[in-house]
C-alpha cells in the first residue's frame, strides 16, 4: 500500500508541475507585448529571465509555505483516510529534506524553462504584435495535458473497480447466515452448557451453539490420513446446534445423533471434492485418532476465512461433552442494545468476574477487508486531487487557445458564425485529447485491477461498462471545465478583438 500512495503522490507533483508550467507560459504569452516593449527598451534576455526565475521561485516558496501550514492542520486526520495516525515527531526529516529540495529545485527549474523556450521561439516583431502567430501544433503541451487525462480518467477507473469489488465481497454468500448472528467467547468453565440453556430461554434468542472454533478464526486442523496424497483438513468442534444455529444446509446424508458423540462429523462439499468421493457413505475421516470419525453428513461449503481465500476443506466434529471457546447465538431482528443487555445481564449470573465480549459475525466479515477500505478512501480522495488539477491544466490550455486564436475568433464572428460554431471550434481538440487519453488509460487500469484482484480467490468482473463510464466522466468534467472559458471567448465583442488590427 506504501509503494501505491507513494506512485500517486508522484503524479500529483507530476500534475501539479506540469499545471504550473502550462500558467507560467500563459502568463508569458499574455505578457508579449510587455516583454516586447521591455526589449525594445534595452532590456537583455538575462534580466528578462532573471525576472521571471524570481517570480517562480516566489510562487514555489509560497506554495510551500501554504502546504507545510495545510501538512500542520490536516495531519491530524490521518487515522481516517489511512489507518494509522502520523505524527510529525515520528517524520525523519533529515532524510526528507533532500527529497523536498530536489522537487522543489525541480519544480523552479522547470517552470524557469518557460520563458527561455519564449524568449528563443519569437522575434521583436512577434512580441510587438501580441504573438499571436501560429507557433504549429504545440505538441509538448497537448502531451502534458494528454497525460493529465490518462492519469484522471485511470484513477476514475480504479476507485469504481475498488468500490465495485469490495460490494462484492461485503455482499458475497458467506454459505452460512451471518445476519443476526452474534459470537461471544467463552473462558473454559464447567457451566457453558447451563450459560447456553439459560441464554436459549431469552425470547429474543431463536438458536445458540457452542464450538471451538468457527467460522473467521479455526485453531484446530489435522491430516487428511491419505498415503500418498496428505492434505490439511480444518476443524471446528461442535455441539448438536451447530449447524441450525448458522444456517448451514445438510445435503447428504443425516444430523448427529446422541450416540454419535466423540465419534461423528460431517464435512463440507470442497473436504468431499478434495478426496475426491462420490459419497459420503461408508467413509471416514481418519485423522490420526483410534477408529478415525465416522462421515455421517455433508454440508454446503461456507466460508472460513476472507474471499481473499479459496474454499477449504473442512470438518465439523461431534465433540459436546468437551470445553468449548465460543457462544453463536441467533437473534431476531430488534432492538439490538437491548437484547445485548439482557445476553449480559444473563452472563453476569455465570461469570460476574469476566467480562462478556462479543462481536457480530458479519461485522466481523465485513472487518476483514478494512485494508481495502481504507485503500479505496485514499485513492478516492487522491483522484479528486488529481481530477481538480486536471481541470486546472483544462482551464490553462483553453486559456491559451483562446488568446493565441483571438483574431480568428473575432473573424468568424464577424462573418457571421454562430456562438455554437465557436464553442465546437475551441472544444473538439479537447475530446480528440480525451479520447487518445482514454484508449491509454483503459489499458492500465485494466492491467493495475486486475493485478490487483489476484489478491481475491472471489472477485469481480471487470466490466466494459466500468472503463467506458470513467471515460464519459472525464469527457464531462473535461468539457464543463473548457466551455466555461470557450464561452467568454466565443461570446465576446469582434470589435475588442480586431480594434488594434
Amino acid at each position: 500500500m506504501l509503494l501505491i500512495f507513494l506512485a500517486i503522490g508522484i503524479l500529483i507533483i507530476l500534475l501539479s508541475s506540469m499545471n504550473y508550467f502550462n500558467y507560467t507560459m500563459s502568463i508569458q504569452y499574455a505578457k508579449m507585448k510587455e516583454i516586447g516593449i521591455n526589449k525594445t527598451n534595452g532590456a537583455e534576455k538575462s534580466h528578462l529571465l532573471a525576472d521571471s526565475f524570481i517570480e517562480v521561485t516566489l510562487g514555489v516558496f509560497i506554495a510551500l509555505i501554504l502546504s507545510v501550514l495545510l501538512v500542520t492542520l490536516l495531519i491530524q486526520s490521518t487515522g481516517i483516510l489511512f489507518g494509522k495516525e502520523i505524527h510529525l515527531e515520528d517524520v525523519n526529516f533529515q532524510q526528507l529534506l533532500p527529497v523536498f529540495a530536489g522537487i522543489i529545485a525541480g519544480i523552479i527549474i522547470l517552470n524557469s524553462l518557460a520563458p527561455i523556450y519564449i524568449l528563443s521561439k519569437f522575434n521583436i516583431s512577434d512580441f510587438l504584435s501580441g504573438g499571436r502567430k501560429n507557433t504549429g501544433r504545440q505538441l509538448g503541451k497537448q502531451a502534458m495535458l494528454t497525460f493529465q487525462l490518462t492519469v484522471s480518467i485511470a484513477l476514475i477507473a480504479v476507485v469504481m473497480l475498488l468500490f465495485k469489488q469490495l460490494q462484492y465481497v461485503k455482499h458475497h454468500d458467506l454459505g452460512f447466515n451471518e445476519e443476526h448472528l452474534v459470537r461471544i467467547e467463552l473462558p473454559y468453565f464447567e457451566n457453558q452448557k447451563s450459560l447456553k440453556n439459560e441464554v436459549s430461554k431469552l425470547p429474543f434468542v431463536t438458536g445458540s451453539s457452542l464450538s471451538e472454533g468457527y467460522p473467521g478464526n479455526i485453531n484446530w486442523q489435522m491430516g487428511s490420513g491419505v498415503a500418498g496424497d496428505e492434505f490439511t483438513v480444518k476443524c471446528i468442534l461442535i455441539d448438536e446446534d451447530f449447524i441450525e444455529t448458522f444456517g448451514i444446509n445438510l445435503t447428504d446424508g443425516r444430523n448427529f445423533l446422541s450416540g454419535d458423540k466423540g465419534q461423528a462429523c460431517m464435512m463440507n462439499e470442497a473436504a468431499i471434492k478434495r478426496y475426491g468421493w462420490d459419497t459420503i457413505e461408508n467413509k471416514k475421516f481418519n485423522n490420526g485418532r483410534e477408529g478415525g470419525y465416522n462421515i455421517v453428513g455433508a454440508v454446503n461449503n461456507f466460508n472460513v476465512q476472507s474471499l481473499h481465500s479459496a474454499l477449504t476443506p473442512v470438518t465439523l466434529l461431534y465433540e459436546p461433552d468437551r470445553e468449548f471457546n465460543t457462544l453463536s447465538i441467533r437473534l431476531m431482528p430488534g432492538n439490538v442494545e437491548q437484547q445485548i443487555s439482557e445476553l449480559r445481564n444473563v452472563w453476569e449470573t455465570f461469570l460476574p468476574d469476566y467480562p462478556m465480549e462479543f462481536t457480530f459475525y458479519n461485522h466481523q466479515f465485513q472487518a476483514m477487508y478494512s485494508k481495502e477500505e481504507k485503500l479505496s478512501k485514499s485513492i478516492t480522495f487522491f483522484s479528486i486531487i488529481a481530477i481538480v488539477l486536471t481541470c486546472m491544466g483544462i482551464l490553462s490550455q483553453i486559456f491559451l487557445i483562446s488568446l493565441k486564436r483571438t483574431k480568428e475568433i473575432g473573424i468568424r464572428k464577424v462573418n457571421g458564425a454562430r456562438i455554437s460554431e465557436v464553442l465546437v471550434m475551441l472544444n473538439r481538440d479537447f475530446i480528440k485529447w480525451i479520447a487518445i487519453a482514454f484508449v491509454i488509460a483503459i489499458p492500465i487500469a485494466y492491467y493495475a485491477m486486475h493485478k490487483w484482484l489476484e489478491n481475491f480467490a472471489y472477485k469481480t468482473d471487470l466490466s466494459w461498462w466500468i472503463f467506458v463510464l470513467a471515460g464519459l466522466l472525464a469527457l464531462g468534467i473535461a468539457l464543463l471545465t473548457v466551455s466555461w472559458q470557450s464561452w467568454k471567448a466565443a461570446t465576446k465583442n469582434p470589435v475588442e478583438s480586431l480594434r488594434y488590427e
